[in-house]
């Protein structure tokens, strides 16, 4: 009874160190840098905003969670209220954008004046908002980073 008792006790803590070491190495994962990774598509930021609008179901099935470069021309810049930058790119004459949330390059996005400059960026797509009275859409693209 008593060896029954010690092994139950030691699986219970083998078991919890275990858990304890998977919960502590989750908590503590970070994402791996978009500047390392592939880039599976390449696209211009009207192309992105086009294709997305015409089929956001097809367009999701692409780009959804792929690491895509864009290229396009910079609408705006904007700083939120925890100091990061969100880059807007697209045509100026169409409310619709590519927006960036920027994971890194800050120094160079807030030093610099970028507006209206062509400019490449690399990053995750995570999705499409489409405006419900038809004035524009966005595709996002979070843990952007500027391609040099």
């Amino acid at each position: 009874m008593r060896r029954n008792l010690i092994l139950s006790i030691l699986a219970l803590l083998f078991i919890t160190a275990i858990a304890g070491t998977y919960i502590y190495r989750e908590y503590n994962r970070r994402n791996p840098s978009v500047t390392e990774e592939n880039t599976a598509f390449s696209v211009n930021a009207t192309e992105l905003i086009t294709v997305f609008s015409k089929d956001s179901a097809t367009a999701n099935k692409k780009y959804l969670g792929k690491i895509i470069e864009v290229s396009g021309f910079v609408k705006s810049v904007d700083k939120d209220a925890a100091g990061g930058y969100t880059i807007s790119l697209g045509d100026s004459v169409v409310m619709s954008s590519v927006r960036c949330s920027m994971s890194a390059d800050t120094a160079f996005v807030s030093s610099k004046k970028i507006t209206g400059t062509s400019i490449i960026l690399k990053g995750v797509c995570t999705g499409f908002m489409a405006d419900d009275m038809g004035l524009g859409a966005d595709v996002i693209l979070n843990r952007s980073v500027i391609k040099k």
